[in-house]
């Protein structure tokens, strides 16, 4: 990790400058934490017997989307100056890119004018700063939502007889992400928005989910889904963990069955 990168870290984990519901490119953060949080919520609201509505967004391309202009008015929002915005300015001014085609030719070079450079130690960091915004934007779900890298969820718990109420202000808070997102020069990726209601099987039995209001993202009904993935774990609506743990049973057995295929290639020490 390059000293700029370590720099910039310090500053914003002293200051406490990113929020807490940002688990991603830190120290002690991982999807790990993000889950463990999401699935502590939504299990203790299955305790109290209540439903709770949940759901995954997903921006496209965000990472070489993102707006140079809008990352520099965050970094001065957040105490960055003078010689220091010249420096990330820089860092992510004049800079060309090409891609390799199956043929193994090379396109002609094109100027990137926004979006953090990929494979760069600085890039997660800018970008973490650029969506941490994204978080002040949620007038419901506040507390209840999780960022992890361009991957967002929010989440609300209520009593079976409210869940109207609530998904209505999940729609409030899912229309300020699309505006969010819009004004940032961002793309919310609709078609891979996934929206779930999660509780316990005796709940769901009094529920009729066909005749509750509907999650909608600008214009556009997202239906209710029996599973979902977040963040590669299986989550379905009484959270039983039998779908994500077949699979990876499923992904162990095939993996063991490849090794036994080649095991005559392998060492006794490797079998």
């Amino acid at each position: 990790m390059s000293l700029f990168t370590l720099q910039i870290s310090a500053y914003l984990e002293e200051n406490s400058l990113l929020s807490p519901l940002q688990s991603e490119f830190r120290s002690g953060y991982s999807t790990q934490t993000a889950l463990l949080k999401v699935t502590k919520d939504i299990r203790q609201a299955i305790d109290k017997s209540l439903v709770t509505v949940l759901v995954l967004f997903d921006f496209k391309c965000a990472f070489d989307t993102l707006n140079h202009t809008v990352l520099l008015r965050r970094l001065r929002e957040l105490g960055f100056e003078g010689l220091s915005l010249r420096l990330v300015h820089s860092f992510l001014s004049e800079r060309r890119q090409a891609v390799i085609g199956e043929g193994g030719e090379t396109s002609s070079y094109r100027a990137c004018t926004s979006g953090v450079p990929q494979g760069s130690s600085a890039g997660p960091i800018l970008f973490s700063i650029f969506i941490n915004s994204l978080l002040d934007v949620l007038q419901h779900c506040g507390t209840t939502a999780m960022l992890f890298a361009n991957d967002l969820q929010i989440y609300l718990s209520c009593e079976p007889d409210k869940l109207n109420d609530a998904i209505a202000m999940i729609n409030a808070d899912a229309h300020s992400v699309l505006q969010w997102s819009r004004e940032c020069g961002l793309t919310l990726n609709i078609p891979k928005t996934q929206v779930i209601v999660v509780a316990s099987d005796q709940r769901h039995m009094r529920l009729d989910l066909h005749a509750c209001d509907p999650v909608r993202i600008d214009g556009v009904t997202v239906p209710f889904q029996e599973k979902v993935r977040d963040l590669g774990m299986i989550i379905t609506r009484n959270m039983s963990w039998k779908a994500h743990v077949n699979q990876l049973s499923s992904r162990v057995h095939g993996v063991l069955h490849r090794l036994r295929a080649h095991s005559r290639l392998l060492s006794n020490d490797v079998r």
